[in-house]
């Protein structure tokens, strides 16, 4: 919970100091956390997370992934 506040204290702090999009690309693996960061950020980078789909499971599941993820973040 502590590492959360930090992320979204850290995040309005530089949200209000830039007019660039800011974006959340460590620590976000699955479709919920992409929700819960796009509630501060304005967007996620998900490298890590969709290309260990990609080796554990194949290119499908990396496209069923990204709908999940977009489905999640979409959802408001």
């Amino acid at each position: 919970a502590r590492s959360a506040f930090v992320c979204e204290t850290g995040l309005a702090r530089l949200k209000a100091i830039t007019d660039k999009p800011v974006l959340v690309g460590v620590g976000v693996s699955n479709a919920e956390q992409a929700y819960q960061a796009t509630r501060v950020a304005d967007g996620v980078i998900q490298g890590a997370s969709v290309v260990r789909r990609l080796m554990e499971t194949g290119p499908d599941s990396v496209g069923e992934y990204v709908a999940e993820v977009r489905a999640a973040i979409d959802a408001v």
